[in-house]
């Protein structure tokens, strides 16, 4: 695959995955608001883009070469996935911390789609 492909790869993921972070938030707001019957879409979706779309991206931002912030952001991002997951999972221990999971995940939709832009940029 050649360098432009791959960076245009990257932006579509980078996207993906902004617009993935976007349903989740509406999912727990559905949850919330609507039925909690919601709530296991809302955890079954995670788990088919949580760590696999920053990872795929870590792929493919070393084929296409990207620049070292693009690398930056991405490990920031699985940090914030796994951030996540963490204060979603520590409520039985630290039951104050499981509203920082909503926190994570804005900052996290931010950050995929400021990577977008400066993607955008790049070219």
């Amino acid at each position: 695959m050649n360098k432009s492909f791959n960076k245009i790869l990257f932006l579509v993921l980078a996207m993906l995955f902004a617009a993935a972070i976007t349903v989740q938030i509406f999912l727990a707001g559905a949850a919330i608001f609507i039925h909690p019957s919601h709530w296991q879409n809302h955890t079954m979706f995670v788990h088919l883009f949580g760590f696999n779309l920053p990872v795929i991206m870590l792929l493919v931002a070393f084929f296409a070469k990207t620049p070292r912030w693009a690398y930056w952001y991405i490990f920031s991002m699985l940090l914030g996935v796994f951030m996540m997951y963490f204060t979603a999972n520590i409520t039985s221990n630290l039951p104050w911390l499981g509203g920082y999971s909503s926190c994570y995940c804005c900052i996290s939709r931010v950050g995929f789609l400021q990577i977008s832009i400066k993607n955008i940029a790049f070219y």
